[in-house]
């Protein structure tokens, strides 16, 4: 169950820098309908961008999603992250869930910085290992997992 307000925040152990828009999340959520089928969302859309730039070691959640009126139980997810030309990512980049019981006004953390990983729910782990230098274009990394 997704929960009425919640977000995603992800967390860079790569050894590299994760640049500001180059990870994403898209998303095809579901329901149940009164039928007793699922409902789609109409279309696949962003769900996760990040803002800023997350550094190796850091972890950045934003992008909250506000579930009362759609009220959708579960979706399909998909992580991308696109690192630069030149870059050696070797390690892993962490998709965590987290839920709001007040609306956003606050989220689980354990007091030092409003963004800790370790109260929120690990839900994707994407493994890179990169030998050598990224060619001239740069690489993405694509990963899908399921709430």
């Amino acid at each position: 169950m997704l929960g009425h307000t919640w977000r995603f925040g992800v967390k860079n152990d790569t050894g590299v820098q994760i640049d500001t828009g180059k990870a994403t999340i898209k998303s095809r959520m579901w329901k149940g309908s009164s039928d007793g089928t699922v409902a789609f969302q109409g279309s696949e859309g962003s769900i996760y961008s990040n803002s800023a730039n997350i550094t190796d070691g850091s972890y950045l959640a934003e992008d909250t999603y506000d579930n009362s009126s759609n009220e959708y139980e579960g979706g399909d997810f998909e992580l991308s992250v696109t690192f630069d030309s030149g870059d050696t990512p070797s390690g892993d980049v962490l998709v965590y869930f987290e839920r709001s019981t007040d609306g956003g006004t606050t989220w689980p953390d354990d007091g030092a910085n409003g963004d800790n990983e370790d109260n929120a729910h690990l839900v994707c782990v994407m493994s890179i290992t990169e030998t050598a230098g990224l060619g001239t274009a740069g690489e993405v990394y694509v990963k899908p997992f399921e709430l």
